[in-house]
């Protein structure tokens, strides 16, 4: 292995993604006939007079505008020309894009570390966007810096609101026009996303800026839009289903009622057998709120307890709440709410969720869900909520394919239109299966993240960790999936607000680039070769020699602790350190994460395997792909002997499809140029 090469190799997974793909030439699009004129723009407040000059528009033309602070790639107007001549439908065009930048300002490694490798400026932070989002575009011009228009399109605009409407209004206006079509095609024809990178930004600094809009310009519409003031957005039923966790409830309740003092609501409790005694102090405090509660004992059917919740609801709005939400106290003055209500009473959308944080700090566990290729997954989960999160992740009001009913808003109308929650899903993806179905009635979910709440994640029934959760989760999914062949990872069809750009074989909260590494790799295990199953010249097995080594250690331990010591750099396990962080198993592959360092060595030189072992003397190995670990470099950069620690990272998907059935040890075998092969057993186990 060359070191330096594979270090920035993984430093960089974007270069290494766009070294992979093809090219887009203009020979390789033939002409479409429409003619594409270009305008350079400074900012997408610009407005449409001024872009122009004199603001007349070529009604058969296709406007092609491009922020005048980047660049565009070769092929870019030929792909765009395409775009239009197959969707006859298409007004607006829009791509993906990334940045110029140093490789210390885009990766966070030194350009002098390789000067042979690179030189100047190179392309990094690539912005994958979603297909047509129209809310997401209500909170920021998330279309970007390159995008065409039709002529005609421009036309009709600029002869209903003239030629001072900026670029940016421009197509929020369109955006508006095509949300209210109601179709299934959810505006794909009319506003197509191009998941290419055609444009190159040089403002590397404003990479975290949102640009929004200039709220006064739509004052009137927008009171039409998102319905009324606060006193008169109609009445908000509010459901919680829980059962044996009233001080939980309680503080969920009043905290709910604080922020709603001055809106029309109705609580209603269902409960689905609560204890004798807590259910008596559930009454008690219930009688001031003018809650109603829903007692009938049942086993847990989270879908048939909000489903009795709503056919018991009055409201206009359907509020399912888990009664581990509280509302903290920046959110009080009850603004979340109103947010919520406005959007659930806009005609275009379905399902509203919002923003949820762990109970501990400012980590995030809910911006949305994306439907990936290992299934429906909380985005964002786990980070910190600061900064600018991928364009606003955490800021801006997004349209995400789904929404979790911890704590989820829809009218009743279209919930009774849905057919409500499927009672088949009692624990989980329930959620996810509604959304889908309000998605396919042409309607847009939406998270607001301009608020958020707390969630005591799973506390009324416990985390999905063991066996047989994990097993009724599986088969949920599986059920969700066959309720929605569209949505499966087999049918391959992308989230629409989540782009395939980016990754899909695993749980990301980063939004990374959809690269694997051979570490990322899902592999089979090969048998052990024979020549180690026997004794064969010097060479013995190496699951043996560790046994011989730890009996002798373990004696001398005993009884002579300084020649222990020296048996152990002699033998050189003194000198190998190793960590594995965790064990995961799911549907059948079995993920292995950690790392290992051999002090006093240049660590670029070691050949590794991991050889796993059963206990019916099943024996298998596969060599260890290097996997990038800042942490452990900088662990070791005082040891001035130790040197290339980088790559020492342990990442392993195992197939565990042809393995016998039973528990295996995890060895490390490490390869010295001198001293040959050494088995380190490292404290891990699996099961199949």
């Amino acid at each position: 292995m060359d070191y330096k090469k594979e270090l920035f190799a993984q430093c960089t997974p974007y270069l290494q993604w766009l070294a992979k793909r093809e090219p887009i030439k203009d020979s390789e699009n033939e002409a479409t006939g429409e003619p594409i004129c270009v305008f350079p723009f400074s900012s997408c407040t610009d407005s449409i007079k001024t872009v122009l000059g004199n603001g007349s528009v070529d009604r058969e033309k296709i406007y092609l505008f491009m922020n005048a602070d980047g660049v565009l790639h070769e092929g870019a107007q030929a792909l765009i020309a395409q775009a239009f001549d197959t969707n006859k439908k298409a007004i607006v065009i829009y791509s993906d894009e990334d940045y110029y930048g140093t490789l210390a300002e885009l990766y966070q490694i030194e350009d002098k570390m390789f000067k042979k490798t690179t030189n100047g400026l190179l392309r990094g932070e690539p912005w994958f966007k979603p297909d047509f989002s129209p809310d997401t575009l209500e909170s920021f011009f998330y279309i970007g810096n390159l995008f065409a228009l039709r002529g005609q399109a421009i036309a009709d605009v600029i002869n209903e609101f003239g030629v001072d409407v900026s670029l940016c209004m421009l197509v929020r206006i369109l955006a508006r026009q095509t949300a209210a079509l109601h179709d299934n095609t959810h505006g794909a024809e009319v506003f197509v996303h191009i998941p290419e990178v055609l444009y190159t930004n040089n403002r590397l600094s404003k990479k975290d800026e949102l640009d929004c809009f200039e709220q006064e310009f739509f004052a009137k519409t927008d009171a039409v839009r998102i319905g009324g003031t606060r006193a008169n957005l109609g009445r908000l039923s509010v459901i919680i289903p829980s059962k044996d966790n009233p001080q939980t409830l309680k503080r969920c309740i009043e905290t709910f009622r604080q922020c709603a003092k001055d809106m029309d609501y109705e609580l209603i409790i269902v409960d689905n057998g609560s204890t004798d005694e807590n259910r008596t102090f559930i009454n008690a405090f219930l009688e001031g709120c003018g809650a109603k509660y829903l007692y009938e004992k049942a086993e847990f059917n989270f879908s048939q307890m909000c489903n009795r919740g709503a056919k018991a609801a009055e409201g206009d709005f359907l509020l399912f709440l888990n009664d581990d939400i509280a509302v903290d106290e920046t959110q009080a003055d009850g603004g979340w709410l109103v947010k919520m209500m406005r959007y659930a009473a806009t005609e275009h959308i379905g399902a509203v969720g919002i923003k949820l944080h762990y109970p501990d700090g400012d980590l995030i566990q809910h911006v949305g869900i994306t439907n990936m290729g290992i299934g429906p997954a909380h985005k964002l989960g786990g980070m910190p909520d600061k900064g600018n999160l991928y364009h606003g992740h955490n800021l801006a009001d997004y349209n995400m394919l789904a929404v979790t009913a911890a704590c989820m808003m829809v009218s009743r109308e279209k919930f009774e239109r849905a057919g409500g929650f499927d009672e088949e899903l009692a624990v989980a993806y329930n959620d996810v299966e509604l959304c889908f179905r309000l998605y396919q009635m042409g309607l847009y979910n939406v998270v607001v993240n301009s608020a958020y709440l707390i969630h005591h994640e799973s506390l009324s029934r416990g985390e999905d960790t063991a066996p047989e959760k994990k097993a009724r989760l599986l088969c949920e999914k599986r059920k969700l999936y066959e309720k929605h062949p569209w949505a499966s990872p087999k049918a391959q069809t992308p989230d629409p607000f989540y782009s395939p750009n980016l990754v899909q074989w695993e749980k990301d909260a980063a939004y990374h680039i959809n690269y694997q590494y051979p570490c990322d790799k899902i592999v089979e295990l090969e048998p052990l070769p024979v020549k180690y199953r026997r004794f064969t010249g010097r060479m013995y097995h190496p699951f043996l020699m560790w046994f011989l080594r730890k009996t002798v250690r373990k004696y001398l331990e005993q009884t002579h602790v300084h020649i222990a010591k020296l048996f152990n750099r002699l033998t050189g396990e003194a000198y190998h350190m190793f960590n594995i962080d965790q064990v995961t198993q799911e549907e059948g592959i079995v993920t292995i994460t950690g790392w290992h360092v051999l002090r006093k060595q240049d660590n670029a030189k070691l050949v590794k395997k991991l050889w796993i072992r059963g206990l019916h003397w099943e024996e298998y190995e596969v060599e260890l792909s290097p996997k990038l670990r800042r942490d452990v470099e900088a662990l070791f950069a005082g040891e001035r002997r130790t040197k290339n620690t980088a790559l020492s990272g342990i990442c392993l998907k195992i197939d565990t499809s042809n393995l016998t059935r039973g528990k295996y040890m995890v060895g490390i075998v490490v390869k010295r140029r001198w001293r040959g092969w050494f088995l380190l057993p490292v404290e891990c186990r699996f099961e199949v």
